[in-house]
């Protein structure tokens, strides 16, 4: 804020003049400095404010250059936008690295936890397939994870009697 003024009110009252030449001024709302407003714009909404001071050596813009300054204006609007948008990917990118970052090491835990549980944990996909087998599993029975997932003949291995199996599942 400027004196107690509100930036916004600021913006407003230095937009009030934009885009033409301003002769020296007293105006407390607007630094002496300024000669030349013009908005950034990007799509019909204000992103910014381009102030431009003395210009030697007679400190006044025509208006062929404020047209010329206004094209450039709007062209600053759109790399200031696409500033914007690029720092705001860059940190929805960093944020998604981070909450995989952190799934990965809850997944891990958890997967540390099942393989250490000092009971038989083991888990079937719907075509039957075994898809988890804890170390207590593999102590009782003899069987390695390794030989038991994802293997399409685990249950031959575990109930070699047929009558057995078929009563099972």
């Amino acid at each position: 804020t400027h004196s107690g003024v509100s930036t916004s009110f600021q913006v407003e009252r230095l937009l009030s003049g934009a885009g033409r030449y301003r002769p020296p001024s007293k105006d407390v709302d607007t630094p002496e400095w300024v000669r030349l407003v013009l908005p950034l714009e990007i799509r019909g909404k204000v992103a910014g404010v381009w102030l431009f001071g003395q210009r030697d050596p007679d400190d006044y813009y025509p208006d062929n250059d404020i047209k010329i300054l206004s094209t450039l204006a709007g062209q600053v609007a759109v790399a200031v936008e696409n500033d914007r948008l690029y720092n705001r990917a860059l940190e929805e990118i960093a944020e998604r690295e981070r909450s995989e970052r952190a799934l990965r090491d809850s997944e891990e835990r958890l997967h540390l936890i099942v393989q250490n549980m000092p009971v038989m944990l083991d888990a079937v996909d719907a075509d039957g397939s075994f898809i988890a087998w804890n170390r207590e599993c593999e102590r009782v029975t003899g069987y390695s994870a390794q030989e038991i997932v994802d293997n399409p003949l685990a249950l031959e291995l575990l109930y070699p009697d047929e009558k057995h199996r078929r009563r099972i599942m």
